[in-house]
């Protein structure tokens, strides 16, 4: 019976898993800041509509051709505010698919890369006179945006890109030079850009209640410091930032690399990251003992439409909903946040075969999960 007993204890030992390996700990762990954490593994509406939507997708949608011609793919002068013209503005319905989706917050492009604002802004140009290329004042679309996302109790936010203003002739962050100029749009100096892009910032940041997040795309560029001392003495302070990372802000939120749905890294997607910018994307972030590891959590952007458009192109094919399985798997599921294209079509409203499939997906979600 001993050997018996002894053979069954020899056994048992042998069939036994190793013991855990411990990674030691060197100093203290990152800890995520209440928006972090609030941020991480959530999903949310990022709305495209703008100029742009009313000629092509890309950054710029304004472009030589259509600024003060015609566009291949719809509109003609781009210069022009009139040519921002939805017939039939309804925010309601993005709410609505934002509910059918099961989307918690929405970031909205209040300036894209036409440098076409979508509120009606008192900043100015250096002669003094007004900032022009904005909502005519019977589209109200930023003030819309908030007043329905609060009604429904759905957190918002604001991108603003610093890289590309069309109107001011800036690209990749800096002034183009003089002889670049087009008719209709306005000369400035680098500082000046900067200057207006700062006001501009501030408006947005200062004038529309508490923001969930905002998005920096592109990153802040040379004026970063600028951007950070803004951030932290406006409500931006309280919002994830979208790119924000280097210093601008404690709650930096870093982009996952691509826009293809699969993330750099997966299936470690880590919520920590070695890097303060990332230029390159974040890869899978680093292991949170990893010697100047920050809390840093990975944004997933991806497309409703095919062809990686975020802006409105009448034609396009949408994902299917096993894409959009898949990418959800791979980023919610994998401790990513999915940041899901809303492109706003051009009678001012969610084209129903958008609005179908986000429903959809958010059915699927409830059921599955």
């Amino acid at each position: 019976v001993a050997v018996a007993v002894l053979a069954l204890a020899a056994l048992a030992a042998a069939m036994s898993p190793a013991p855990m390996r411990m990674v030691p700990v060197r100093g203290p762990l990152p800890v995520p800041t209440p928006q972090q954490l609030q941020y991480g593994g959530g999903l949310s509406a990022l709305i495209h509509f703008g100029m742009a939507t009313f000629f092509h997708d890309g950054d710029p949608g304004c472009d030589a051709q259509n600024w003060n011609g015609c566009d291949p793919k719809g509109g003609c002068r781009s210069s022009q505010v009139s040519s921002f013209n939805p017939t039939n503005l309804s925010v309601a319905s993005w709410i609505q698919s934002m509910q059918d989706l099961g989307a918690t917050s929405a970031v909205l492009t209040a300036k894209h890369g036409c440098g076409f604002l979508n509120w009606e802004t008192n900043t100015t140009l250096p002669d003094g006179s007004k900032y022009p290329y904005h909502v005519p004042p019977h589209l109200p679309v930023l003030e819309q945006f908030v007043t329905e996302c609060r009604a429904a109790n759905i957190g918002y936010g604001f991108y603003y890109s610093l890289t590309n203003n069309f109107f001011l002739n800036v690209a990749g962050h800096y002034v183009r030079p003089a002889s670049t100029l087009l008719p209709g749009q306005a000369k400035v100096t680098q500082q000046q850009y900067e200057d207006l892009a700062i006001a501009q910032m501030t408006e947005l940041w200062t004038q529309f209640g508490d923001l969930t997040e905002i998005w920096l795309d592109g990153g802040p560029g040379p004026i970063g410091p600028r951007v950070a001392a803004l951030l932290n003495v406006t409500l931006a302070r309280k919002a994830a930032a979208f790119n924000g990372g280097g210093g601008v802000s404690e709650n930096a939120v870093r982009w996952c690399g691509t826009e293809g749905g699969n993330p750099q890294g997966y299936p470690e997607i880590w919520s920590t990251s070695c890097c303060g910018w990332c230029p390159d994307g974040s890869g899978p972030g680093c292991m949170p003992n990893a010697t100047g590891a920050a809390w840093y959590p990975s944004g997933v952007d991806f497309t409703l439409q095919l062809g990686d458009h975020w802006f409105y192109t009448p034609g396009d094919g949408l994902h299917t909903l096993a894409d959009l399985q898949q990418v959800y798997h791979k980023s919610v599921g994998a401790n990513g946040h999915l940041e899901l294209d809303f492109a706003i079509d051009r009678t001012g409203g969610i084209d129903p075969a958008h609005a179908a499939l986000y429903k959809q997906f958010g059915d699927w979600i409830r059921a599955c999960y």
